[in-house]
């Protein structure tokens, strides 16, 4: 099971980020610094059982990347789910936190898959 790669569309503001997940009804907060020092803007969702998938925003939104600004949260030991950053892992579980973790950020407008030969 392969974790897809993102990043932002040209042109969008976090204006326009903020205005999608109030629309959608995303929980979200203000800061994120749990996930990166320079996050202003915070968005989660549960992902399958206790993980929760935590994506942050900086101010300028260029300096963004889906390594960085995302983190993968185990809410049982408060800690990031390691099997999903070790690439050779693959169970039932983790797939489903793969698959669940794909769509959410496929569901987002201001987003985009990048293709592996990019």
């Amino acid at each position: 099971m392969q974790i897809d790669c993102f990043k932002f569309k040209d042109g969008i503001t976090l204006d326009q980020v903020k205005s999608e997940v109030k629309k959608k009804h995303i929980a979200f907060a203000d800061n994120g610094m749990w996930v990166h020092k320079d996050s202003v803007f915070v968005i989660w969702v549960t992902l399958a059982d206790d993980i929760t998938l935590n994506v942050a925003f900086p101010k300028d939104l260029s300096k963004w990347n889906d390594f960085d600004f995302i983190l993968l949260l185990d809410e049982d030991f408060g800690q990031p789910y390691v099997p999903f950053y070790e690439s050779k892992k693959d169970f039932p579980f983790l797939n489903k936190v793969k698959i669940n973790y794909n769509r959410f950020l496929s569901s987002l407008s201001f987003l985009e898959k990048v293709e592996k030969n990019s």
